[in-house]
């Protein structure tokens, strides 16, 4: 009667794999080279080496959102998969898939949807369905691996995310490896990369960025410029929740001075600020961009 091969998560290198010499009788459990012990350590290297490579994706680790679009029309690119290694979600079987460059539109949502819809964030993840390979458009985003789509492991391979605007049009960007940028020359002065125009609070107060940094993700890019009254005046900027060791930047002159900085965020994607008196503002403070790590 057939015995079942339970796997193993490890595997032993000090030992020398044997076979048995041409002629020798060979058993399953006994005998010179018994192939029981031997099919055991193949199939504790194949559990152990899945297991290490599960997820583990070879390119598409670039992605980019075309100026432009609107909420039916719009292009998102993502860069060739050269390896990946995850579940089929139609059959179960694991698979190595690959995948060119791909440029996705409105009919790669699930669905698909007929528009996107506003000031939503959109996540592109890599399935395969029957052997076959593609990249969806959803609503999900990832876990906290920033490996799969929650609640979907081991089938949706998580690549990138983007935002759309108050019309349901992508925001331009551009991402590598996590890191997010927007195409600040592509979009509206003052228009989604704006959270806040002429700050004028003397005690610190808390800044949304949750339009702009996605809900996984806690470091964002900002730039803004202090517009003091008087020299000396200055602007101070923390993370929400923060007690201390604010960042301060002192005005040398009644000129606006320009401030950028790369900070980290609360868990509801806020920072806090303060300028020293009423009469000086942070002002024009944009999201430039965002780091997923």
């Amino acid at each position: 009667m057939p015995t079942t091969i339970t796997p193993a998560n490890g595997f032993d290198t000090a030992t020398a794999i044997t076979r048995p010499a041409p002629g020798e009788r060979v058993g399953m459990e006994t005998g010179p080279s018994p192939l029981a012990p031997l099919l055991q350590r193949f199939v504790d290297r194949d559990e152990t080496l899945r297991l290490g490579l599960l997820g583990q994706m070879a390119g598409g680790d670039r992605m980019s959102v075309d100026p432009g679009g609107t909420s039916t029309v719009f292009t998102v690119r993502v860069s060739p998969i050269r390896a990946a290694l995850i579940k089929d979600a139609t059959n179960g079987a694991w698979r190595g898939v690959s995948l060119s460059a791909q440029t996705l539109g409105l009919s790669a949502t699930a669905g698909p949807l007929a528009a996107l819809a506003a000031d939503t964030w959109y996540y592109i993840t890599l399935a395969a369905e029957a052997g076959v390979p593609r990249l969806y458009i959803n609503v999900f985003g990832p876990d906290d691996s920033l490996v799969w789509e929650a609640g979907m492991q081991d089938i949706f391979r998580y690549i990138g995310c983007f935002r759309t605007d108050a019309a349901g049009a992508p925001i331009p960007m551009r991402m590598h490896r996590g890191q997010y940028l927007y195409d600040f020359s592509a979009t509206t002065p003052g228009g989604p990369l704006r959270v806040l125009n002429a700050g004028s609070a003397t005690s610190f107060t808390a800044v949304s960025c949750a339009a702009l940094v996605p809900p996984h993700a806690r470091r964002a890019r900002l730039c803004g410029a202090l517009a003091p009254n008087a020299a000396g005046d200055t602007v101070s900027v923390r993370r929400t929740g923060a007690t201390a060791n604010a960042l301060v930047w002192t005005a040398p002159t009644t000129h606006d001075l320009a401030v950028e900085l790369e900070m980290d965020l609360d868990a509801a994607r806020q920072f806090d600020y303060q300028v020293s008196t009423g009469s000086a503002a942070f002002a024009a403070v944009e999201v430039l961009g965002f780091d997923e790590g």
